[in-house]
């Protein structure tokens, strides 16, 4: 067990709850569309700002700034953070000109609703580990976590804390808005939101889909085997049964 200072990122899928419903194909649909979401946030990422771990719709990374200068650390995350949105909405088209969307459950219909907000901070966090696993814990891996409940009235942004930002600087995304959120446990936290602003997701096609009624009387290996050529002739979407 050791301390080390570090720059942390909590990458945050927004509209996850509205998203993912109690149908069961949807759900499936829906945490697939989650998973590749993920993957590409995840890929996005390049040393030294490596995964701690998955939290649902949740990515935590940390960045070690042990035996580096802090300043130059925090610019690189905040570099590559920004990078992170250009990956999520890359694959959030993808997704959608690939055809999931053709598919008519709740899911597939509205992949373009999803957002992703970033809470960037830098402290000194405690280092275990626990068999093959890394954790990190402290104060400031609990002060990021609760950053995720704000009072930010938009639902993609970029959140630098007051210590981050005076080390990275502010991002060239015009104006922030300043942030100040109190919790019982913590210090008064400071920082500033930053909107987000990249192209909109692409247009999602309008198809042809079965009214609920019909589709549950309808076998549903059936109507999945069928639905591709039923509406433009492609492959069903890749991870259903077979």
């Amino acid at each position: 067990m050791k301390t080390i200072d570090a720059a942390l990122v909590l990458v945050d899928i927004s509209g996850y709850t509205k998203f993912v419903n109690f149908h069961s194909v949807s759900q499936v649909h829906a945490e697939d569309i989650i998973t590749q979401l993920l993957e590409a946030v995840i890929d996005a990422a390049e040393f030294p700002l490596v995964l701690n771990k998955l939290e649902g719709d949740a990515v935590f990374l940390y960045s070690d700034a042990e035996g580096a200068a802090p300043d130059r650390v925090a610019k690189d995350v905040l570099k590559q953070v920004q990078g992170l949105f250009e990956a999520f909405r890359a694959r959030q088209n993808s997704l959608i000109e690939g055809g999931l969307n053709g598919c008519p459950c709740d899911a597939c219909s509205n992949v373009h609703t999803l957002k992703l907000k970033a809470i960037l901070h830098f402290g000194t966090v405690i280092v275990k580990q626990i068999r093959q696993f890394t954790e990190l814990a402290g104060n400031e891996v609990i002060l990021i976590h609760r950053l995720l409940k704000n009072s930010v009235p938009m639902n993609e942004y970029l959140l630098l804390t007051e210590r981050f930002e005076a080390l990275s600087g502010a991002p060239s995304m015009g104006a922030g808005q300043a942030v100040r959120e109190a919790y019982d446990d913590l210090p008064v936290i400071n920082g500033k939101a930053y909107a987000v602003s990249y192209a909109a997701p692409v247009a999602v096609r309008q198809v042809e889909t079965m009214p609920a009624a019909m589709v549950a009387k309808v076998d549903r290996r059936l109507w999945w085997a069928q639905l591709p050529k039923r509406l433009f002739g492609k492959r069903a979407f890749r991870n259903l049964p077979g």
